[in-house]
């Protein structure tokens, strides 16, 4: 990584909301352009950053900025550049030119510890000094954070969500617990927190710290499929990741369950362990299947099979067997979710033990599908629909799926040879934050897609 200091010169354009900033910034050298997330840059203010540099395809060389520190300005020319750059509310050109006149190298230490020493100048009384004074706290405080914990490696951006998120309080809440920035903000996760927690001399022993290492050893296996853990797994991972002994993270499990944070259930000779999120989605998800497959339809009696033969018959073509079973393939495994004892709907064991699989339990918006739950394993489909049209199974389809989806193709390996068109690199739960911020309105269907005969 490489280091520039100087003066900003000009800013280009500022994203308020996350802070992306593109400035100029000069020394005696040189101008240069740099680029990141700057949330208090001002014009004229002297600042230190560190990153490297890039080419922009249209704008040229740029300095990409990793991290920056705020410079405090020492000569009379800095502090001017500074005060009358707007960032400091209630200070124009005009005013800038007064105060220093008055204070001299001396005006920031004023500002900071004696602002009722402000009054001494033309035009500036105690309604001014009070929006004078909150500016300039805001402006100090957010820069706090960002020399505190950009040694931690936490971005300018995550600073700026932290001061959103704590205000003028964030330091002192970080002191005392920055594994709170792991429950409150999204992207610092439970290493990062433990690296602060550690420089800031915190126990290993403390309940914060094993309450999130807890958390953080269920959502890496989470990552990975699994909606919960036994006991008996839980504690041997969370002990490598927080390196204490067992019977205090049994300790934590049991509080955190106490407080509603995890969900654990009696399972055989072992306790389930569960993020509350996902042991509430998997019994919602079930309870919502079953009344689905519960409703009285009417039996359309439609053979898919049949069907395909006489578009086959019609047409004058005949289709490869692969491109007729792709499209049914998927859905037919997730038919056998469903099984049938004494004319009840039951989940198939299957997907049941060794592990609930309910997330192996797939729909299919975008298309309308019956299932018969009497016919056998691999032809329960009778009928597929898109757009209220029959399937063409002459056409290619689109499918989206999350990463686990298309990744683990043995279970639905009709996956397994199709082309991927489309990759996007989002978590799924940005994805649905965004898809909420830019749809205020949301139409939510009161019928499923699909019908369950039995």
């Amino acid at each position: 990584m490489e280091k520039l200091e100087g003066m900003i010169s000009d800013i280009v354009f500022k994203n308020e909301e996350n802070g992306y900033t593109i400035a100029y910034l000069a020394n005696e050298d040189e101008e240069v352009t740099i680029v990141g997330c700057m949330p208090t840059l001002s014009v004229g203010e002297s600042i230190e950053v560190e990153g490297r540099w890039v080419t922009h395809k249209t704008y040229g060389s740029q300095f990409e900025v990793n991290k920056f520190m705020p410079v405090t300005p020492s000569s009379l020319e800095g502090i001017y550049a500074y005060l009358s750059s707007g960032m400091i509310h209630g200070i124009g050109e005009k005013m800038a030119t007064r105060i220093i006149e008055k204070f001299g190298v001396d005006t920031l230490d004023v500002i900071q510890n004696t602002p009722e020493r402000l009054k001494e100048v033309e035009g500036i009384g105690s309604k001014k000094i009070k929006q004078i004074t909150e500016s300039y706290e805001e402006n100090r405080e957010l820069r706090n954070i960002i020399m505190q914990l950009s040694p931690y490696g936490i971005t300018p951006n995550y600073c700026l969500k932290i001061y959103k998120k704590y205000k003028e309080n964030a330091i002192s809440i970080i002191n005392k617990n920055p594994y709170r920035l792991a429950e409150d903000i999204r992207g610092i996760g439970f290493r990062i927190a433990d690296d602060i927690a550690k420089k800031l001399g915190i126990d290993k022993y403390s309940r914060d710290r094993i309450f999130q290492g807890i958390l953080y050893t269920l959502n890496q296996s989470a990552s990975n499929g699994n909606t919960y853990l036994p006991l008996s797994v839980l504690v041997p991972q969370a002990m490598k990741v927080l390196e204490i002994e067992a019977e205090k993270i049994k300790e934590g499990v049991l509080e955190l369950a106490y407080t509603q944070k995890i969900h654990v259930e009696k399972d055989k000779n072992d306790i389930n362990v569960y993020l509350m999120p996902y042991y509430l989605s998997e019994n919602g998800v079930c309870k919502e299947m079953i009344r689905l497959a519960q409703y009285d339809f009417e039996n359309l009696n439609i053979d898919v099979d049949h069907e395909i033969k006489l578009i086959e018959r019609e047409e004058g073509i005949k289709l490869a067997q692969n491109q007729v079973m792709a499209v049914k393939e998927a859905i037919e495994k997730s038919a056998t979710y469903f099984i049938l004892e004494n004319n009840e709907v039951k989940i198939n064991n299957e997907f049941l033990v060794p592990k609930i699989q309910n997330y192996n339990y797939d729909t299919f918006a975008g298309l309308t599908y019956e299932i018969d739950l009497n016919k056998d394993f691999g032809n329960r489909v009778i009928s597929m629909k898109k757009d209220g049209k029959e399937i063409d199974f002459n056409e290619d389809y689109t499918i989206v799926l999350n990463n686990y989806r298309a990744s683990n193709t043995a279970i639905y390996p009709a996956y397994e040879n199709a082309e991927v068109v489309k990759e996007i690199n989002m978590d799924m739960s940005e994805l649905i934050i965004d898809y909420f911020q830019r749809n205020h309105e949301v139409d939510v269907p009161t019928e499923g897609s699909y019908i369950i005969k039995y």
